[in-house]
């Protein structure tokens, strides 16, 4: 095996930043190094005394090191189709995620859904869900389903087994399910409420038309003639009273 030496492509005066970067490098299968970050833990004002901590790679994955980093400060991925801006890439991924849950949504009140593969394309959108990724999707959704029917059972042979055997562990048997379907399940009950309440409650900004809207005490123009009248005969400042739908994505204010 051929020895390479080790050459900094990034350095920092918080180790963190090596670590964060360090796990994207390895993701694509470049070998990371970090130096000097036990010195600059132990005592941070010798960080610039000692150069910083220090992200080295082998000089062989130098170029391909250099070229990751370059595309992430310009805000770029990469892979074999070619370079997107990470905006995109997290806005894909949200897409995705919010199909996936609608979906998850559907075939839990219409579970015939798994055998429908027409209905299934219809969905998962073949030009963002890929054959392998749907067969995934399908068989997640099976097993969640099938781990929703399981109950709590426990007859009396295992009773006495566990009664004399004080090794044994007896609330496993209350644990059915496992944690994975309760953390999948909180997810699918809060898109579920929110899709319920935004059917039911949809009320759509008329500056940006979000439905990303409150209804709510108004931040601006709380006060008015009303207020100030009051305020006088009360001998002390009114509570704000003036209610309004606030819109979070532009910050306007109407009724």
């Amino acid at each position: 095996m051929a020895n390479y030496q080790l050459e900094t492509v990034f350095n920092s005066t918080y180790p963190v930043d090596c670590y964060i970067l360090q796990g994207r490098l390895e993701s694509e299968g470049v070998d990371c190094f970090i130096f000097d970050d036990e010195i600059v833990s132990v005592n941070p004002f010798k960080s610039v005394a000692v150069g910083g901590v220090k992200l080295k790679v082998p000089s062989n994955q130098t170029k391909k090191a250099k070229l990751i980093l370059e595309k992430l400060e310009n805000n770029l991925l990469f892979d074999e189709a070619g370079d997107y801006h990470t905006n995109e890439a997290l806005k894909k991924a949200f897409e995705k995620q919010n199909i996936v849950l609608k979906f998850h949504y559907l075939v839990l009140n219409n579970p015939s859904l798994l055998n429908d593969t027409l209905k299934q394309n219809e969905i998962l959108k073949p030009e963002l869900f890929s054959n392998k990724e749907v067969l995934e999707i399908v068989g997640s959704i099976g097993e969640y389903l099938k781990n929703s029917k399981l109950k709590f059972k426990f007859t009396w042979k295992q009773f006495f087994y566990e009664l004399f055997d004080f090794e044994r562990e007896f609330f496993k048997y209350l644990r059915v399910k496992p944690n994975s379907f309760h953390l999948e399940k909180d997810i699918l009950n809060k898109f579920s409420n929110n899709r319920e309440s935004k059917n039911k409650h949809s009320i759509i900004c008329p500056n940006c038309k979000s439905d990303n809207v409150k209804f709510g005490y108004a931040i601006d123009y709380k006060y008015d003639i009303a207020y100030l009248i009051l305020s006088l005969l009360f001998m002390a400042p009114f509570l704000p009273f003036r209610k309004k739908n606030h819109c979070f994505e532009c910050g306007h204010n109407f009724r």
